[in-house]
């Protein structure tokens, strides 16, 4: 199977991903070849209303 240099993002919302802001693309701009592990816990959520 070959990957994509797309964020997967991008793929799923296509044009409509260039209307988000830069840095919600930035923030969501995981491709299918990249690895991500996180490790931790979440003690508190905050967001705006």
């Amino acid at each position: 199977m070959e990957h994509s240099n797309v964020s997967l993002f991008a793929q799923v919302l296509g044009a409509e991903w260039q209307k988000l802001h830069p840095a919600v693309r930035r923030h969501y701009d995981l491709c299918p070849k990249d690895e991500l592990i996180l490790q931790g816990e979440m003690r508190e959520v905050y967001h705006s209303l």
